[in-house]
């Protein structure tokens, strides 16, 4: 079946030029990498698309910008190697063992990187939040008793990335995986929204997982955006909204398991039975089968579907999901979803629906989408705001 989902993932779109790379690093016969690399050049819209392109051109100068891919091959303790991506000079990470073994080599390996990102942090969160460090840790402390609830594994992976860098603490990677939650300034909501008593969620076990995956993220990270040996694909867009909850799992964290399922309806459900998300956000999930936008928020989710042409277009504001109160945020962003949109109809037009497998592919999208500078600085293709000062900027973009 052809999937056409869009979204603004320069990340993944890159793993197309590995596609016969990357069938050697899964070493996997099963893998629909036709409908992979279909579901991959067609994400162009769901991710950030005011920031996708800029994101992806600074990611190529950035020295503490990896890509990590981590094989869950459990029980092998040394299956791990430094392979360097030479034509972008960004070193690809393979992982495998346990949680923690898998956590303390990604340390290891990345140990410099990794306080690089604590200190950009650690500015990022004084500027937009008002927060020193020591409050961060404060909310850092709430996210892990809900991780170890919820999710114990991938608090195991952490403690291994904490001891691996050798001289930061758990709390401090709890942090970092939590950065969204935290950088959006709900702070102020913790008190009131975690409440004693709330309704016990079941945990994840990560002993049998079906799906070896390959995520684009920052070091320290456990999980954000990529793909799966299922043909599983995951992009976000980062939305603003109250309440905040503590007491459920970070964006990330989610959008990791979602990398471990094997279809979008076993993601949907790992998610529900897990409560939904401590922040509202917008996962673009794809499958070999299709796509659907999880409108996700701590008071319940909305999934939307494909449109008439097989297409999910969303950006920085939620359509659907009324849960929540969601004030005015990025002023671009109904803007580029309706540019998006118009983009997206007049390039079907001109291949045609049936072609657009054969057709479309990251040359295309790059030259009639992602070039795209309408309502520039706040554009598909966005560039630098002159109202805003530069370090902020750049840390937004690593948000």
């Amino acid at each position: 079946m052809l999937v056409t989902t869009v979204s603004t993932s320069f990340v993944v779109q890159l793993a197309l030029i590995y596609v016969p790379f990357l069938q050697n690093i899964f070493q996997t016969e099963a893998l629909n990498w036709a409908d992979l690399s279909t579901l991959l050049m067609l994400a162009a819209v769901s991710l950030g698309l005011h920031e996708g392109r800029r994101r992806y051109e600074r990611s190529l100068n950035a020295s503490i910008t990896f890509a990590i891919a981590t094989s869950a091959r459990y029980g092998d303790s040394s299956d791990f190697s430094v392979l360097p991506m030479a034509l972008f000079n960004v070193p690809r990470i393979q992982l495998g063992g346990s949680s923690y073994e898998i956590g303390l080599k990604h340390g290891q390996l990345l140990a410099p990187q990794i306080r690089d990102q604590l200190e950009i942090y650690r500015a990022l969160f004084r500027e937009i939040c008002k927060f020193e460090w020591p409050q961060v840790l404060e909310v850092a402390a709430q996210f892990r008793v809900a991780i170890r609830n919820l999710a114990p594994d991938l608090l195991d992976e952490m403690q291994g990335i904490a001891d691996g860098v050798g001289d930061i603490d758990l709390l401090d990677i709890v942090a970092l995986n939590s950065r969204s939650e935290i950088a959006l300034d709900l702070g102020t909501e913790l008190g009131l929204e975690n409440i004693d008593g709330e309704k016990p969620r079941d945990g994840i076990d990560h002993k049998d997982r079906k799906a070896h995956y390959m995520d684009g993220h920052r070091p320290g990270i456990v999980g954000k955006i990529g793909f799966n040996s299922a043909s599983v694909g995951v992009c976000l867009n980062a939305i603003r909204a109250r309440p905040m909850l503590p007491s459920l799992l970070p964006i990330h964290l989610l959008l990791r398991l979602a990398l471990e399922c094997t279809s979008i309806d076993t993601a949907i459900s790992t998610i529900e039975r897990l409560g939904g998300t401590a922040s509202s956000q917008h996962i673009l999930i794809a499958d070999a089968n299709g796509s659907r936008g999880l409108e996700l928020s701590p008071r319940g989710g909305i999934y939307l579907t494909e449109d008439a042409d097989g297409i999910v277009v969303h950006t920085n504001h939620f359509l659907q999901n009324k849960l929540v109160d969601e004030p005015p945020w990025l002023t671009g962003s109904p803007i580029r979803l309706e540019r998006a949109h118009q983009l997206c109809a007049e390039i079907i037009k001109d291949v045609g629906r049936d072609s657009l497998g054969e057709v479309v592919d990251a040359g295309l999208l790059r030259s009639r989408l992602f070039c795209d500078t309408v309502n520039s600085p706040q554009a598909i293709c966005c560039t630098p705001d002159p109202m805003r000062q530069a370090s902020i900027g750049h840390y937004s973009i690593l948000s």
